[in-house]
């Protein structure tokens, strides 16, 4: 049997790889675990937290797996790619796949771009149709920078 260990990405939560893991449990045999990762998930509590807490809380749930199961696969998103690739380079694991794995964390020059899009939209008034302000307003106060 098939464990796969599912991990979201930074901000994120289970939620946001539910389409994925639904469509994982309706079309194979695999056991799936989704950690949440601490500080993570629909309230976001990010000031108490590390990424050496984020990796640990992966792993835990990985070495649960490899108990249980004699295939393991890993699946990452953004963030929870870089996890994911650390995670299988530590451990044997069967696959490993990742998606939209952050490789960098900051790129100024799209960061210029975004921030004159929405200066943009601010004064043509449409901020509230603009897509990066919505997603972003969400997490606003919840993640420290």
């Amino acid at each position: 049997m098939i464990g796969c260990l599912v991990i979201h990405g930074y901000t994120g939560g289970p939620y946001e790889l539910e389409p994925l893991t639904s469509f994982l449990q309706e079309h194979t045999n695999w056991h799936i675990k989704v950690p949440v990762l601490p500080g993570h998930g629909k309230k976001l509590s990010l000031e108490d937290t590390t990424y050496q807490e984020w990796i640990q809380a992966a792993e835990n749930t990985l070495l649960q797996l490899k108990e249980k199961y004699e295939r393991i696969y890993i699946i990452g998103f953004s963030m929870g790619g870089m996890i994911a690739a650390y995670l299988a380079g530590k451990h044997h694991v069967d696959k490993l796949v990742l998606l939209a794995t952050a490789g960098k964390y900051l790129s100024w020059k799209q960061i210029m771009v975004d921030l004159a899009a929405l200066v943009e939209d601010g004064f043509k008034g449409n901020l509230k149709r603009n897509k990066l302000y919505l997603h972003y307003r969400k997490k606003w106060g919840g993640c420290p920078l």
